[in-house]
Order: structure tokens, then C-alpha cells, then sequence
């Protein structure tokens, strides 16, 4: 499953994430905010860490809260 082309387009929009996010987002099964909110920031993140084998994508965590914030916003 692909992210569709307007979340895709909203978690691009936001500074410090990339396509290598997006990337590494589907490989642990995230496809959709939906997806991330249900498993949550931080359980997802942790399982691309232990992945990727480093803590280092934790930093990521407060972009992906405003691009899950800018995405209910736009909703509303």
C-alpha cells in the first residue's frame, strides 16, 4: 500500500521529512495517517529503528506530530 498523493503531499509539506521517510514508513506498514495514528508515533518509530539499527530516527518524532497535526487541521 502507497501513501495516497494528498497525505503524501502534507507529510512532504513539512521540514525534516522526505521521501526517505515516507520510504521507511511503509516498509514497517504505514500507509496512511490513519495507519500512524493507530499504531502511534512512537511505537512506529521504534520499530524503524530497530530496523535501520539506530535510535537516530527518533528525532524524527515532532515533524511527523506536525504533519499528523496539519493533517487534522486541513480535515476540519
Amino acid at each position: 500500500m502507497n501513501w495516497s498523493a494528498d497525505e503524501r503531499r502534507i507529510l512532504l509539506s513539512v521540514q525534516g521529512l522526505g521521501e526517505g521517510v515516507v520510504e521507511r514508513l511503509s516498509e514497517v506498514g504505514v500507509a496512511s495517517f490513519d495507519d500512524l495514528n493507530r499504531l502511534g508515533i512512537d511505537e512506529v518509530l521504534e520499530q524503524i529503528c530497530r530496523r535501520v539499527g539506530t535510535q537516530s530516527w527518533k528525532n524524527r518524532r515532532r515533524a511527523l506530530q506536525r504533519a499528523l497535526d496539519l493533517r487534522l487541521a486541513i480535515q476540519t
